[in-house]
């Protein structure tokens, strides 16, 4: 009745961003607000305590496919554990490894994965942008293996023991025998050669996290920088 904007009013202009059309096989897992607006007056940040009459928000939605949760839902319940709600992976790893300065000052986390790789960008403590690169490091594996020859679990064992992604560090002397790693394996193979396999595959990958970066016109302006994890990393 004052006009006073409090925390039930926040709540109801994020849920009404959710009034928007999906397809039938798809549903919401985010409504992240970036800034609000609130009668005249854009970009405001938290608008609790402001008066005025009308108030809006900008926010981003994460979508996700439903077979998908209902696959991992299942999956979860059948372990004997019950899943409260939903996270996308590359807000979780951010909030487990970003701290409040390097969200302020400007950062990309670059979640190297398996099968993929994810990137969340944020600054001023705000998520800027998420995206995923289909590229992680099984390609990286699958590489190896094709370079050398061999099997794909010789290739997974090649690069988890004697895998680099600067050839310019090892000693062109330096050489792996494939045969104490895999009885089915037989040969002589140069760890120079294996860290130039790998080092192609990652320059992939943090060229398609640097076309992110570009779309939204952040290359080259992060003050925190890139903070890389996953179990690729």
């Amino acid at each position: 009745a004052d006009g006073e904007v409090v925390a039930d009013d926040i709540s109801r202009v994020i849920n009404a961003a959710q009034a928007i059309s999906l397809p039938p096989n798809k549903e919401i897992i985010h409504i992240i607000p970036r800034n609000y607006s609130f009668d005249d007056q854009k970009n405001i940040r938290d608008p609790l305590g402001m008066n005025g009459v009308r108030l809006e928000v900008d926010a981003m939605i994460v979508e996700g496919l439903t077979p998908h949760i209902k696959n991992l839902n299942k999956c979860v319940s059948e372990a004997g554990i019950s899943a409260e709600s939903f996270v996308l992976s590359s807000l979780a790893a951010a909030k487990a490894v970003l701290s409040k300065r390097q969200k302020e000052l400007g950062v990309v986390l670059v979640d190297i994965g398996g099968g993929s790789t994810s990137v969340a960008i944020f600054e001023e403590n705000d998520l800027l942008r998420v995206s995923v690169v289909p590229v992680g490091g099984n390609h990286i594996t699958n590489d190896i293996a094709i370079g050398l020859r061999t099997s794909i679990d010789a290739a997974e064992k090649v690069k988890l023991e004697f895998g680099n992604a600067m050839p310019g560090e090892i000693s062109k002397k330096e050489n792996i025998d494939l045969s104490q790693l895999d009885a089915n394996e037989e040969g002589i193979v140069s760890r120079q050669h294996i860290a130039e396999i790998i080092e192609a595959r990652l320059e992939e990958i943090f060229m398609l996290v640097n076309k992110e970066l570009k779309l939204i016109g952040k290359d080259r302006l992060l003050p925190a920088g890139a903070v890389i994890t996953g179990g690729t990393a």
